[in-house]
């Protein structure tokens, strides 16, 4: 997700926009490279017993946050087999209704961070000339 800052040490292309994903994706245990539980490990590093209460602020969470149409243009991209997917694309969604410039991407058939695993592969390549082009669009 560019233009909207990094959490966590992690990738933000592919953001983790809110601290209250931490069930597990049956759908998704074979192929999940991020956890439910590694999730909530994560947010729980960041915002102690507040992950996932009513507490946590926008800032850590920008699921949370009221009023998005402050915001920059975003860049956001999933994978189909990503435990994120359905809040990057809700986030993606309620950025576009607050106005903000936002272009979402989802590449099928991979998991969180795919192009770590393989960055030879197409869909790597693909995304990264994605990423390439977006960053140039600035």
């Amino acid at each position: 997700m560019l233009g909207h800052g990094r959490r966590r040490g992690h990738d933000p292309l592919a953001p983790v926009p809110d601290d209250r994903t931490v069930v597990a994706r049956p759908d998704l245990a074979d192929t999940a490279t991020w956890s439910a539980e590694d999730n909530l490990t994560g947010w729980r590093c960041l915002l102690g017993d507040a992950a996932g209460g009513p507490d946590t602020p926008a800032y850590a969470a920008p699921a949370r946050a009221d009023n998005l149409g402050a915001l920059p243009p975003a860049y956001i991209e999933t994978g189909r087999l990503d435990i994120f997917r359905d809040e990057n694309i809700a986030y993606a969604q309620r950025l576009g209704r607050a106005g903000v410039p936002v272009e979402l991407i989802q590449y099928p058939a991979v998991p969180h961070a795919f192009d770590t695993f393989d960055p030879a592969a197409a869909v790597s390549r693909r995304a990264i000339d994605n990423r390439v082009r977006a960053l140039g669009a600035l």
